[in-house]
């Protein structure tokens, strides 16, 4: 069994950002979102104005300290929009102790989260973001931008057209910064496979990164392996429903170095034990007969 745990993918803040209160009822989300902007308003500026004020907003050390004392060694964070990204961004900036050498961030515009014209109000401020990371804390960079993707299941997103030219239009704006990204899949592992081949012909290094939370057949995973990219496997491993399956999966030579492991985390509290159970799991399954 793996000794050394790191969480290929999680939400670092997110059930803490949308759930968030006050103690001071006139202080609410919206409230925090302005002051969220202010703090990032000058793209100049390498460290973030009124960064040193951040910290007396909520009980960020408690949530911060929870993630510097688990047993899990790493965690590569991934945000869902903007907003997101820029609070996750000022806390591990904050508490830099707690996070160096334990958590990466990644930038994404989550197709849960995505509206028409989230591009033109939402990437470029991504964008500078990363820049400025780049510039100030280039360890807070993970191997990912992300999480993007493509999601034909869940009801009351946009239509599976336009969640795929909001993908290729944010992957001609990033991949030359980082040609890798964190996609969310579900039930489009052809849809984003056609995607991806669009760029087949552009210069440079071909776009990889992580099929997450990887939920389909091996003749699935195998094309998405052929590409090069990696399979996140997260607790879906854990359905009794599901283990045919995954014995299938895990004990396909050609995919055997193709498994990451990973929580997908977005609550309030950590569960220290899932990745653990997660690799347990795998470990049984890879050498179940």
């Amino acid at each position: 069994m793996t000794t050394k745990l790191i969480d290929s993918h999680c939400h670092l803040l997110l059930g803490h950002i949308w759930g968030l209160r006050y103690t001071d009822q006139s202080r609410n989300n919206l409230y925090l979102a302005r002051e969220v902007r202010k703090i990032w308003a000058s793209a100049a500026q390498v460290e973030p104005v009124g960064l040193a004020d951040w910290v007396s907003i909520g009980d960020w050390k408690f949530v911060m300290e929870r993630y510097a004392q688990s047993p899990v060694a790493f965690f590569n964070g991934y945000t869902t929009c903007r907003f997101d990204a820029q609070v996750t961004a000022l806390l591990l900036l904050c508490y830099r102790e707690l996070s160096a050498g334990r958590m990466t961030l990644g930038l994404g515009l989550h197709p849960w989260y995505c509206y028409r014209g989230i591009l033109d109000k939402e990437l470029p401020e991504l964008i500078a973001l990363y820049d400025r990371l780049k510039l100030r804390a280039p360890h807070l960079l993970g191997p990912c931008w992300g999480e993007i993707g493509l999601d034909r299941k869940r009801k009351g997103l946009l239509p599976l057209a336009e969640q795929q030219a909001i993908m290729r239009d944010f992957i001609a704006a990033t991949k030359s910064r980082c040609p890798n990204y964190s996609w969310h899949c579900v039930k489009a592992h052809s849809d984003l496979l056609a995607t991806l081949k669009t760029f087949d012909s552009d210069p440079g290094p071909s776009i990889g990164g992580v099929v997450h939370g990887f939920h389909g057949s091996v003749v699935a995973a195998c094309q998405l392996a052929e590409r090069g990219l990696k399979l996140g496997i997260g607790p879906a491993v854990l359905r009794p429903e599901q283990e045919e399956n995954w014995r299938r999966l895990l004990r396909d030579p050609a995919l055997a170095d193709s498994w990451l492991l990973e929580t997908d985390h977005d609550q309030k509290r950590y569960d220290d034990a899932l990745l653990s159970k997660i690799a347990v799991r795998v470990d049984s399954l890879r050498g179940a007969r």
